[in-house]
C-alpha cells in the first residue's frame, strides 16, 4: 500500500507571534512544542503540521513535508540510491545513528531525542530550482517493538495516505522550473491527476500545485475542515479584521505571510 501523503508544511514568519495567534485561532491549531523561540510547531493532533520558523533562525527556509512508506533504515539508502537522492542532512533515532553515519559519511547526521519521533528516519532533500523536502520514513512496528519502543508517537508506522479531518488539503508552491520539479517528484511517487498539461500533482489524497515563480517556496496551501466549522472561522477572522470570502463550502483568506489560504468544508455522511 502506498503512503506517500503531505504531512507538513514549514512556513516562514518574520512575526511568530502573529502568525502562530491566526493560525491557532483560525484553524484551531495546537502548539506541540517551541524550539529556541526560533519556531513553533502546530498540529491538530495527528499527523499533519504547520510549522513556523523565522526566516533568519534555524530551518528558516520553506519546506514540504512527505511521508513516504515505512521501511527500515537499510531500505531507505538503497531506495535514495535507487532514485539518485542525496539528502541535505538526515535526522534519526539512537538506533539507527551509525548505519547512517555509514550511509552519508559527509552529510549532518542529527539524533532524535525526542521520543515520540524516534520511530522514523528524516531526509532533508532540495528539489530543482531550491525548493526544499523533508521525507519522513516511519520504521516498522515490528522493529519498534523489538527495540521496546512503544510510543506515542506523533507519525504511525502503518502505511497510509488519506486526508486527515482537520487536517491539510494542498499546498501550491512557487519554482523556478515546474517541469523540471514534476520529473523529480515522479521519481518519489507524485503523479499528475490527469493527463491534461500544468495539473495538480497527486501527492496521496492531496494535491500540489506548481507554478512558476522566480523565488522557490509556498505561495499558498488548502486545509480540509468539517462544514459546520466554517461558520466559526468565519466570525473569527472578521473579529481578527482579515480580509476574507466565502463561497460554498469554501473560505479564501490571505494569512499574516500574504499566503492564500484555503479552508475547505468537507460535511460528512
Amino acid at each position: 500500500m502506498s503512503a506517500l501523503r503531505l504531512a507538513g508544511v514549514t512556513l516562514t514568519a518574520p512575526d511568530l507571534r502573529e502568525s502562530e495567534r491566526f493560525y491557532r485561532w483560525c484553524l484551531d491549531l495546537k502548539p506541540e512544542e517551541e524550539v529556541a523561540g526560533d519556531r513553533r510547531v502546530l498540529s491538530w493532533g495527528r499527523e499533519d503540521r504547520v510549522l513556523l520558523a523565522r526566516p533568519d533562525g534555524p530551518g528558516g527556509e520553506e519546506a514540504l513535508r512527505l511521508r513516504m512508506s515505512a521501511r527500515p533504515v537499510e531500505e531507505v539508502v538503497g531506495w535514495c540510491r535507487e532514485n539518485r537522492l542525496d539528502p541535505e542532512a538526515v535526522n534519526v533515532p539512537p538506533e539507527e545513528e551509525s548505519a547512517a553515519r555509514e550511509a552519508w559519511p559527509d552529510r549532518p547526521v542529527e539524533v532524535e531525542t525526542d521520543d515520540r519521533a524516534a520511530n522514523r528516519v528524516a531526509l532533508r532533500i532540495r528539489a530543482p530550482g531550491g525548493l526544499v523536502l523533508e521525507l519522513v520514513f516511519p520504521l516498522l512496528a515490528r522493529v519498534l517493538v523489538e527495540r521496546g519502543r512503544m510510543g506515542p508517537f506523533s507519525m504511525r508506522s502503518s502505511d497510509r495516505s488519506g486526508l486527515e479531518i482537520p487536517g491539510l488539503l494542498g499546498v501550491r508552491t512557487g519554482v523556478p522550473d515546474p517541469g523540471a520539479v514534476r520529473d523529480f517528484a515522479a521519481r518519489l511517487g507524485a503523479r499528475p491527476m490527469s493527463e491534461a498539461e500544468g495539473e495538480p500533482l497527486a501527492v496521496g489524497d492531496h494535491q500540489w500545485i506548481l507554478e512558476a515563480r522566480e523565488s522557490p517556496g509556498i505561495y499558498g496551501f488548502a486545509v480540509v475542515v468539517s462544514a459546520t466549522r466554517l461558520g466559526a472561522v468565519q466570525r473569527t477572522l472578521a473579529h481578527m479584521d482579515v480580509e476574507h470570502r466565502l463561497d460554498g463550502q469554501r473560505l479564501l483568506t490571505v494569512d499574516p505571510g500574504g499566503r492564500i489560504l484555503l479552508i475547505h468544508g468537507l460535511r460528512h455522511g
